[in-house]
């Protein structure tokens, strides 16, 4: 992800008013999603697996494990989709918007916390 980040991915932060490039994002910056977007998911999924609960929809380990497997091989469609869109036909590359892995981030963590959570529970 390190290398698609450096490679692929236009980590200027542009100001919308000047069109300067105000900062640049490290490569290596972008790994510091996952453990902010785990912090924001656990309390969220509990939320919303236990309100589901109280209703009486009962959502199965197996069933959360499959979600995050699916979300997991989500990631990386959502990274190939992003590499072909950054790769001309003459192969040069165009760098995409910096969103498309922090997509990718959040469909993985997503995928991470209904797995290991549950697999702890």
């Amino acid at each position: 992800w390190l290398y698609f980040a450096s490679d692929y991915l236009d980590l200027d932060i542009v100001n919308p008013v000047s069109g300067e490039v105000v900062w640049r994002l490290a490569p290596e910056s972008m790994a510091s999603a996952n453990p902010f977007l785990i912090i924001c998911f656990v309390p969220l999924l509990n939320l919303l697996f236990s309100r589901l609960a109280a209703k009486g929809v009962h959502v199965r380990p197996t069933t959360k494990i499959t979600a995050g497997f699916l979300l997991t091989a989500g990631a990386c469609l959502i990274h190939a989709i992003a590499g072909w869109m950054a790769t001309n036909p003459d192969g040069s590359i165009t760098k995409v918007s910096v969103g498309w892995q922090l997509l990718a981030y959040v469909s993985l963590t997503l995928a991470e916390v209904l797995i290991s959570v549950t697999g702890l529970e």
